[in-house]
């Protein structure tokens, strides 16, 4: 069937659950006093969390959803298809300050093309730090792991026509997974969990 999910409905999915798997940490960590039992039952329901985050990811940027450009083309190496393909760094954003200054697109899209592509990451810097960080053991390592996940998702995009390779959201899921590192690194993130 043809259906379109709204992109709220979609973050509903992920906030809903989210707050489950956070409450039934602290439901199960309560009376809890061994250290190893509690960072076990983290480290439990973190994996769920992801699995969800992974889930909300694949719908968002694969699947058809209200803000999901997808192309009629079915040729993967049309002109066409290159025409769109963007690599040359922060041109869309360019792009918009242009189209904004000749009102042919709207704030709303601009500011949600940039914080869409800033927070869809961030999670993804949290889990990487928070499941594999006996992995990932310095930025480089982060910074290379994240640029390869999002190198990937744009070529997929491409490959599905599920979108088009930009390198802006490439730059802009980076900065957003490093903004999580920083958060973490920071110890800022111990007052959360």
């Amino acid at each position: 069937p043809n259906y379109t999910l709204s992109t709220n409905v979609l973050i509903g999915c992920f906030i809903i659950p989210t707050a489950i798997v956070i409450s039934t940490i602290l439901i199960q960590t309560k009376n809890v006093i061994e250290v190893d039992v509690k960072k076990e039952i983290k480290q439990f329901w973190f994996k769920v969390l992801f699995i969800i985050y992974i889930l909300l990811l694949i719908e968002l940027l694969f699947l058809k959803n209200e803000y999901r450009m997808i192309s009629n083309s079915t040729k993967i190496f049309s002109v066409g298809n290159f025409n769109n393909i963007n690599i040359i760094p922060f041109s869309s954003i360019i792009d918009y300050i242009n189209r904004l200054n000749n009102n042919t697109i709207s704030l709303k899209i601009v500011i949600y093309n940039i914080f869409f592509n800033l927070l869809i990451f961030m999670p993804m810097g949290f889990f990487m730090l928070s499941l594999f960080n006996k992995k990932i053991r310095s930025i480089k390592h982060f910074l290379i792991f994240i640029i390869i996940i999002t190198l990937l998702v744009e070529i997929i995009q491409f490959i599905t026509f599920r979108g088009v390779f930009d390198i802006d959201d490439i730059i802009f899921n980076v900065l957003g997974s490093c903004l999580a590192y920083l958060i973490i690194r920071l110890k800022i993130s111990k007052y959360i969990l």
